[in-house]
C-alpha cells in the first residue's frame, strides 16, 4: 500500500508501510542516514517509479508503527539541506532548536555541571504538581512539552514493584493539578548573582496529558509524557527544540557536543534543587549493549546512556530534563528525556559505584509525539 503526502505544489512524501525497522535502522548515534534507491531496490509493492523521485532512508527516529521510507517528489532538483516544512503552526524547522541571546555562561553545578546562562536552552520547562516543583520538561513545539512519565507517580519516592495505573494521578487529574512554568533560567529571581535581575517564570496550564501507558503496562520502558499547553508560548522568552525525524541531516553529521540539563539536586553543596538551571556534558553516549552490560539488569530497548561519575551526574528533580546534541549549525537536537539513574547523594559519599544514567530515546516515539501535536497531516491513500 503507498500513501502520499502534499507538502508543496512540486513536492510530496511518499511512504510504504510494509518496510521492516530491521532493515532501515541504522547504527544509534547516526541522527539519520541519507540514502538514494532506485524504485526496483525499494521494495515489491512501489510501483515504478519516476526518475524524480528521491528516496531517503531515515534513522530509527520512525518507529516501526510509522512510515520509513519518504521519497521527495520534485521537477526540480532539491538543494543541499533542504527542510521540508508540513503545514503545521506549532512547529517550523527552520526555527527549532535556536539559543535566544546566549552570552558566556557561569561555572557552577547539576551535580558537577554548570550553570545555563539565559536564553542558552530556552525550551526546558519546570513542571509543578500542586504548586511543587517536580520535574523538568521540553518544549517541542510552541503549544507541546514532553517530560517523563514517572513524574506523575502519587508517591513522591515510587519504586517498580508499586507501579500500575493506580499508583498515578490520572491524565484528568494531572490537568487540574500541574503547571509548567517556562521563559527563565531560575526557578524563581534572587538576590544570587546569577539569577539576580532575571526575568521570573511564566505560568501556563495544560489542556491535555498523555502518560496512561507507562503506567499501564508497569513501568518497564515507554517513560515518556506529552503535555498540551492552554496557549502558545510567547515566543520572546521561549523556544522549541528540534526533533530528529523533522530535520534532514547530513550522512556525516556529527554531534558538536551532548548535554543534560535540570533543576535538580546537588548534594555535593547539599542543595535539594538549584535554583538556576544546570547543564552536563558528555562527550558520547554509551553504546546500549554496553549500557546493559554495566547496568546488569534488563532494560528496556527504547533507552540512550551515559557514563555517571562520583562527582557529576543527573540527580533528584532533573527527571524528565532533556538529553540534547548540538548540531555543526549550532542548532539544538532532543534525543532523549531523563528517566533513572545511580542516586546522586549516594554517589557522592561514594556508597554505590558509578553505573550509567538512562534516557527515554524519544526517537523511538517520533510517530506518537506527531500524532499528538498533530505534525503531520492525514496521509492520502493512492
Amino acid at each position: 500500500m503507498k500513501y502520499v503526502h502534499k507538502i508543496q505544489r512540486h513536492i510530496s512524501i511518499i511512504a510504504n508501510e510494509v518496510w521492516h525497522c530491521e532493515f532501515l535502522c541504522p547504527h544509534l548515534f547516526m541522527p539519520f542516514t541519507i540514502e538514494y534507491f532506485t524504485s526496483k531496490e525499494a521494495n515489491d509493492n512501489m510501483h515504478k517509479l519516476p526518475s524524480t523521485i528521491k528516496l531517503f532512508r531515515m534513522h530509527s527516529a520512525i518507529p516501526i508503527t510509522f512510515a520509513f521510507i519518504f521519497a521527495f517528489i520534485s521537477n526540480v532538483q532539491p538543494k543541499e539541506n533542504v527542510v521540508m516544512v508540513p503545514n503545521e503552526t506549532h512547529y517550523d524547522p527552520r526555527k527549532c532548536g535556536v539559543s535566544l541571546n546566549v552570552h558566556k555562561p557561569y561555572q557552577l553545578k547539576i551535580m558537577g555541571g554548570t550553570d545555563v546562562e539565559m536564553g542558552e536552552h530556552p525550551w526546558t520547562v519546570a513542571i509543578y504538581l500542586k504548586s511543587f516543583y517536580c520535574c523538568v520538561g521540553t518544549l517541542i513545539s510552541n503549544k507541546h512539552v514532553i517530560t517523563a512519565a514517572h513524574c506523575f507517580f502519587k508517591d513522591v519516592k515510587p519504586t517498580l514493584k508499586l507501579c500500575g495505573p493506580k499508583h498515578a494521578i490520572t491524565e484528568e487529574e494531572a490537568l487540574e493539578n500541574v503547571k509548567v512554568m517556562y521563559g527563565s533560567k531560575c526557578l524563581k529571581p534572587s538576590n544570587v548573582s546569577s539569577c539576580f535581575n532575571v526575568l521570573p517564570m511564566k505560568t501556563m496550564a495544560i489542556v491535555r496529558a498523555q502518560y496512561g501507558r507507562f503506567f499501564r503496562q508497569r513501568c518497564c520502558g515507554g517513560d515518556i509524557a506529552l503535555l498540551e499547553l492552554e496557549h502558545e508560548i510567547d515566543e520572546k522568552d521561549a523556544n522549541y527544540i528540534c526533533l530528529a525525524n523533522r530535520i534532514l541531516l547530513s550522512e556525516n553529521e556529527k554531534f558538536y557536543t551532548i548535554q543534560a540539563v535540570g533543576w535538580g539536586s546537588n548534594p555535593t553543596v547539599k542543595r535539594i534543587f538549584m535554583n538556576n538551571l544546570q547543564k552536563l556534558e558528555f562527550h558520547r553516549l554509551i553504546d546500549r549493549d554496553k549500557c546493559k552490560q554495566i547496568y546488569g539488569k534488563l532494560l528496556s530497548n527504547d533507552i540512550l546512556c551515559t557514563e555517571e561519575a562520583y562527582s557529576r551526574n543527573v540527580c533528584l528533580g532533573d527527571s524528565g530534563g532533556g538529553l540534547m546534541a548540538q548540531l555543526h549549525d549550532g542548532r539544538w537536537l532532543l534525543l532523549g528525556i531523563s528517566s533513572y539513574g545511580t542516586s546522586c547523594k549516594k554517589l557522592a559519599d561514594k556508597a554505590a559505584q558509578p553505573l550509567v544514567q538512562v534516557y527515554t530515546d524519544i526517537r523511538m516515539y517520533s510517530g506518537e509525539i506527531d500524532k499528538f501535536t498533530g505534525y503531520f497531516l492525514p496521509w492520502e491513500q493512492v
